[in-house]
């Protein structure tokens, strides 16, 4: 019912197999606490202050993830994250059945799949773009075949693709090229 998970970017919370982020989490404890002691169920004291402060950092280190236009993942809805559906529905132990995983991969599944080049084709890249359907996203990648034919795709290619149009094309191409950037900034502070 409630798992933990390690991850190189700290824990990640699961109720119910529903991924809790840090802000959703401080709210429910500075709500918890404020309700509890309104109700008289334990007076303000100390601790209570502690409680509510830590709820309140955990909710205001994390703001950013509320609203749309400054949130750092494609992935995000509004307090809760899933993994892919397909994945979902995979026992741990068809994960490594590679034919399978290759053809939840869009690969054909009658090849081994150990004699296959993988070649990134696009998928995870554009989750990353904001307000980019998953249906679009397949259709692109389905298309484009590639992500590198997705990267270096111009304007008119997004737009031959059944539902982009001219706005969802500039979307895209802006957001590769914020991802991109990201990308660059990102390997430069490493160094």
């Amino acid at each position: 019912m409630i798992r933990v998970e390690r991850h190189r970017q700290g824990p990640r919370l699961y109720i119910v197999g529903l991924r809790i982020h840090e802000v959703h989490l401080g709210l429910a404890i500075v709500a918890v606490t404020v309700l509890g002691a309104a109700a008289r169920l334990w007076h303000y004291s100390f601790w209570t202050g502690a409680v509510v402060a830590l709820g309140t950092y955990m909710a205001v280190k994390d703001a950013r993830d509320l609203l749309p236009h400054t949130r750092d993942t494609g992935a995000w809805r509004l307090g809760l994250h899933r993994r892919f559906a397909p994945l979902r529905a995979m026992r741990y132990a068809d994960l490594r059945e590679f034919d399978r995983l290759a053809g939840l991969l869009g690969y054909d599944r009658s090849v081994n799949p150990l004699d296959l080049a993988v070649a990134p084709r696009g998928y995870r890249v554009l989750s990353r773009i904001p307000r980019l359907p998953e249906p679009v996203i397949r259709r692109v990648v389905g298309d484009l075949g590639s992500l590198d034919a997705v990267v270096r795709a111009s304007q008119r290619e997004l737009e031959a693709v059944e539902g982009v149009g001219g706005v969802r094309a500039r979307e895209i191409r802006e957001g590769l090229r914020r991802l991109q950037e990201h990308n660059l900034v990102d390997r430069y502070i490493q160094l």
